[in-house]
C-alpha cells in the first residue's frame, strides 16, 4: 500500500542507486496523516489558484511589451538600409497592428479570468468581487486610453484594422545622415468615427473632442499605466487570499526538520521503499510561496511595464552606433 512522505531530492549528488535514480540524492522523512495530506493539498490549490491568475497578468505584460516594442522597432528600421520607405511602412503596420491584437486579445482574456476567478473564490456580489468591478469602473471613468483600446478590439472585429499614418522625422547629427529619428503613429479620428456606429458612449464623446490626428504612442503608454494598476490590484486580491497557505508551506521544511538544499516534495512510497525513477510526485512551490509571503516579485513596476514610450506622442529612436 503507497503512503504519502515529504521529503526532498538534490539534483547532481550520488543518489542511492544512480543508475535507477538518475543522479538523485533522495531524502525521505515522515509519512503525512490522511488530515495533513488533506491540509496540504487545499494549501497547494490555493497556490496554484494564484498562479494561474499572476501567469496570465505575466502573459498580459508579454503582449503589451510586444506592442511597445514594436513600436520602439520603428526607428530602428528606419536606420536600416534594407527598407524602402514603402516597405518600412507596411513592414511597420504589420508589425504593430499584430502586437496591438494579441495584446488587446489578452487584455480580455486577463479580464474574463479575473472576472471567473474572483466569484468562483469569493462569490458573486462579495466584497473583493465588488471591490474589482469598482476598480475597473474607476479606471475606465478616468482614462480615454482605457476606453479607446476596451472599444478597439469589438472595432477590428467589426470592421477591421484601422488605417494608421506614420510619421517619421530624422534629426541630423554631425556627418552623414541621421542620428536618431522622431516617430509619430496616428489614428484618424474622423474614420474611427464614421466608420463604426457601435463605439461606447464615454468612447465616442471622447473621439469627437479627440484632435484629427489621434497619437497611438501616447494612448499606449496611457494603457499600461491602467493596464498595470489593475494587474497590480488583482494580483493583491489572490495574494491576500493564499497568504496563509503560503506561511503554511513555507514552514514544512521546519516541521519536518529538512535542511535547506534539495527540492521538497510529497513521495509514494511502497513498503517504505521509493519506487525506482520515481522522483517526487508533487513539487512544493516554495519559490512562489516565497514570493507571496514577501511580495517580491509579485507586482508589476509602472516604469517596467511601459518600456520607454513618451506621454506626448513623439518617440525619439537613437541609432545604435557610435559615431
Amino acid at each position: 500500500m503507497k503512503t504519502m512522505h515529504l521529503g526532498h531530492y538534490t539534483e547532481g549528488d550520488r543518489g542511492w542507486d544512480i543508475n535507477d535514480t538518475n543522479g538523485y540524492t533522495v531524502t525521505v522523512y515522515r509519512a503525512l496523516t490522511d488530515k495533513e495530506y488533506g491540509e496540504l493539498r487545499l494549501q497547494l490549490a490555493d497556490i496554484n489558484f494564484f498562479e494561474s491568475g499572476t501567469s496570465l497578468c505575466g502573459l498580459m505584460q508579454s503582449c503589451f511589451m510586444d506592442l511597445v516594442n514594436s513600436i520602439e522597432a520603428v526607428g530602428h528600421k528606419y536606420f536600416a538600409p534594407k527598407y524602402t520607405y514603402d516597405q518600412l511602412v507596411q513592414e511597420v503596420n504589420s508589425e504593430v497592428f499584430k502586437s496591438l491584437m494579441n495584446a488587446l486579445a489578452m487584455f480580455k482574456s486577463l479580464r474574463d479570468h479575473a472576472e471567473v476567478s474572483i466569484q468562483k473564490k469569493f462569490g458573486k456580489g462579495s466584497t473583493k468581487h465588488q471591490a474589482w468591478l469598482e476598480r475597473q469602473s474607476a479606471i475606465y471613468d478616468r482614462s480615454a486610453a482605457y476606453r479607446l483600446f476596451h472599444n478597439l478590439r469589438n472595432y477590428c472585429q467589426h470592421v477591421g484594422l484601422p488605417g494608421m499614418m506614420i510619421d517619421i522625422e530624422g534629426i541630423p547629427w554631425e556627418g552623414v545622415g541621421f542620428n536618431s529619428v522622431m516617430v509619430k503613429l496616428m489614428f484618424d479620428r474622423s474614420l474611427l468615427l464614421n466608420s463604426y456606429s457601435k463605439w461606447s458612449a464615454d468612447a465616442r464623446k471622447d473621439l469627437q473632442a479627440a484632435s484629427d490626428d489621434i497619437s497611438l504612442i501616447s494612448y499606449v503608454n496611457r494603457w499600461g499605466h491602467d493596464i498595470c494598476e489593475l494587474i497590480n490590484f488583482y494580483v493583491e486580491i489572490l495574494r491576500e487570499k493564499v497568504y496563509e497557505s503560503a506561511v503554511s508551506i513555507l514552514n514544512l521544511r521546519l516541521i519536518c526538520g529538512a535542511g535547506p538544499k534539495g527540492r521538497l516534495g510529497i513521495f509514494e512510497l511502497t513498503d517504505s521503499r521509493i519506487e525506482q525513477n520515481v522522483h517526487a510526485s508533487v513539487i512544493i512551490p516554495e519559490g512562489l510561496c516565497r514570493m507571496i509571503y514577501t511580495g517580491h516579485e509579485v507586482y508589476i513596476k509602472e516604469t517596467v511595464f511601459i518600456g520607454d514610450l513618451s506621454d506626448d506622442g513623439v518617440l525619439t529612436v537613437h541609432r545604435d552606433v557610435e559615431k
